[in-house]
């Protein structure tokens, strides 16, 4: 292999990614954005970085968003630039890898970082901010299997004390990285070169650690997991039939990317079909298993892929499923491809590539289009979805955000018909029609969102903010105290007081 014609195709795949992303840059917040960045105090100080670091159960990750905060504060397009760099990186990481596996062949190595560079199920966790964990947690995934690559060829000890080095910084990043050790494993067991007594001093003195960590790691996830957020102590059967399911469509997605969305509809019950799924699983890996030894590359893709795929589906999350957490498991999908790409007859190679890269670069700045209109993004989720409240409710804040107060109480009344436990839909409804000049029905909104929360000072000053308006200062007086008793340091009571002192 020629070194300077493999710089110059990575050189290429970095430009086609950071071509086809350029139209992302300029995407506004969208869903959890606002919580993780525009809303969140712990990326203002960069300098206190233990504070930063201690701001988030992904430490790293929330320290790139101080650093962009530092730059560009609450602007997006610093943050933009920093996930399309990322995406970037990573293509060119990728290239190096499936160089390795494939023996310094060319030909695959471009096809898996260019689908890899242009792919539309990747668009999420590009285009949207709050994806960025997987992003920063793949950079490492891959440049640590790089440095064991290059401690096996090399014999160099110091670069499997990189590989776990990066392990850790992965881990850092996103919770899906305790899969690593046992993709290190795989490399050294199917792709690397090398003795077996090498292999057996590797397995005790490197893999053996690792994976005994990884371990460990998970087990207090877990518990984490169960304590912090909501879920079971232990996955269960019910959920591991349904991401089964699940996984079958990210699979279908790679190969045919239509029907993309932020939110999508998963059965609350397994079917028929997530047993059928289960099954299928079982034959894929049984299958990716056997041809170990005539593809040991296409296997090693296929664990790469198990490897990140499953501990995000293992664990009862609140949405069951979400493109973006195809993102690291991706890479062995595209290496796959491009092995199957590859053994096409020469003349063919050429435009098929160009025919494959082209459909999905075009599939992919359409997709980006949709990223950087949440309306669109949430209309189409609504449809994706028609049986849950959340698009409706995101949609009603898109609409509120643009200024259209009409649309967005419309949809936050679809949500509630959804679900008419959730308080915040009731408190941006009655926001809305306040604004629209209705304060009967604000007052109604207001006062279901109190049945529901009455420990909320946020919705008494809502309902002072309405008394106050209308000239009932003694009604607004008793919601506005009552909202500093729930609590003491809610700075708008305290000023809303403060400005029915100054009417007197």
């Amino acid at each position: 292999m020629n070194p300077r014609r493999a710089t110059l195709c990575a050189a290429l795949v970095a430009v086609l990614a950071a071509a086809v992303y350029a139209g992302a840059l300029h995407s506004p917040f969208v869903y959890d954005d606002w919580q993780t960045i525009a809303r969140n105090p712990s990326i203002r100080a960069w300098r206190n970085w233990r504070y930063v670091l201690a701001g988030s159960g992904r430490p790293l990750t929330n320290y790139t968003y101080a650093l962009n905060w530092a730059f560009s504060g609450a602007s997006p397009l610093g943050y933009h630039l920093t996930n399309v760099l990322l995406h970037v990186l990573n293509v060119v990481l990728t290239f190096f890898l499936t160089l390795r596996l494939t023996a310094n062949r060319l030909a695959p190595a471009v096809t898996a970082a260019g689908v890899m560079a242009a792919h539309p199920l990747l668009s999420e966790s590009v285009g949207y901010l709050g994806a960025r964990a997987g992003l920063l947690c793949a950079t490492f995934l891959l440049a640590g299997t790089l440095a064991l690559a290059h401690a096996i060829a090399a014999k160099r000890r110091r670069w499997l004390i990189a590989a776990a080095a990066c392990w850790l910084l992965a881990l850092g990043c996103k919770e899906t990285a305790i899969g690593l050790p046992l993709a290190y494993l795989g490399y050294d067991r199917l792709a690397a070169d090398g003795d077996q007594a090498a292999r057996r001093a590797r397995l005790w003195a490197f893999h053996a650690p690792l994976l005994l960590l990884a371990l460990m790691a998970a087990i207090a996830r877990v518990i984490w997991h169960s304590k912090m957020e909501h879920g079971a102590l232990l996955p269960n059967g019910r959920h591991l039939l349904i991401q089964s399911e699940v996984i079958w469509r990210y699979l279908r997605l790679f190969v045919a990317p239509f029907g993309q969305t932020i939110r999508h509809a998963v059965p609350a019950e397994p079917t028929w079909r997530a047993w059928l799924a289960a099954a299928g699983l079982l034959a894929l890996a049984a299958a990716a298993w056997l041809a170990r030894r005539k593809a040991p590359a296409v296997s090693f893709g296929a664990l790469w892929f198990f490897a990140f795929i499953l501990p995000s589906s293992a664990v009862p999350l609140l949405e069951q499923m979400a493109e973006h957490r195809v993102y690291e498991a991706s890479a062995g999908l595209f290496a796959i491809a491009a092995i199957a790409i590859a053994r096409l007859p020469r003349a063919a190679w050429a435009p098929v590539n160009v025919a494959l890269l082209a459909a999905l670069s075009i599939a992919t700045v359409a997709r980006n289009r949709v990223w950087a209109d949440p309306i669109r993004l949430w209309q189409e989720a609504a449809r994706a979805a028609p049986n849950d409240w959340g698009p409706r409710y995101a949609l009603g804040d898109a609409y509120r955000e643009r200024g259209d107060c009409e649309r967005a109480a419309v949809e936050y009344a679809a949500a509630l018909a959804l679900r008419p436990t959730e308080a915040r839909p009731h408190v941006n409804r009655g926001i809305c029609l306040a604004q629209l000049g209705r304060p009967d029905e604000a007052e109604a909104e207001f006062r279901a969102a109190l049945a529901l929360f009455p420990r909320s000072a946020m919705v008494n000053h809502d309902l002072g903010t309405l008394a106050a308006g209308r000239d009932r200062l003694d009604e607004a007086r008793r919601y506005f105290q009552r909202a500093l008793e729930i609590d003491p340091d809610y700075a708008p009571a305290r000023a809303a007081l403060a400005d029915l002192d100054s009417r007197r």
